[in-house]
């Protein structure tokens, strides 16, 4: 009830405001900052030249994988291994 009370006069003090973004990427705990995303602020667009990289970065999926494995004579056994 108390902070009910606090919240409807006011932001409380203990309330975290909006934080400077470092390098697009919201401040987090390995800052000492903020633990969870900022939800106080619309989010960020991402840049498609930035969704390239990070997909040209991404290892083979599993099920691509298993075929090509699976083309190259590989037994169901030892592509699970």
């Amino acid at each position: 009830m108390i902070r009910a009370r606090e919240a409807a006069t006011g932001v409380p003090s203990d309330t975290r405001q909006a934080l400077k973004m470092h390098d697009g990427i919201r401040a987090g705990i390995a800052r000492g900052e903020r633990m969870y995303p900022d939800t106080d602020l619309p989010p960020l667009a991402i840049e498609g030249a930035r969704l390239e990289r990070i997909r040209a970065r991404l290892p083979e999926p599993v099920w691509t994988r298993d075929v090509r494995l699976a083309g190259m004579g590989l037994g169901a056994e030892m592509i699970w291994r």
